[in-house]
């Protein structure tokens, strides 16, 4: 199954990687095809860079836990949003 998830999604799942949201994400990481847009790439990045600057290095950087949900969106198919 495809599954589009928004940013409010991403940044739940990163914030906190042991929540409930964070399990969800990573199962459908696993088990289907998960697709977010460039915009929410994006947003993601300029949401972190204004709101929570002190965890950029914690998620984008160092590997949270068993797994750095960040480097797995890396390979999340993006679909160009217009």
């Amino acid at each position: 199954m495809r599954v589009f998830v928004d940013t409010n999604v991403v940044i739940s799942a990163l914030l906190f990687p042991n929540g409930k949201v964070a399990k969800v994400f990573s199962h459908l990481l696993e088990k289907h095809t998960v697709i977010i847009s460039s915009y929410t790439k994006e947003e993601c990045k300029e949401v972190f860079e204004k709101k929570f600057p002190a965890k950029i290095n914690r998620i984008f950087i160092e590997n949270c836990g068993k797994i750095n949900l960040w480097h797995r969106i890396q390979n999340i198919s993006i679909q160009n949003s217009k």
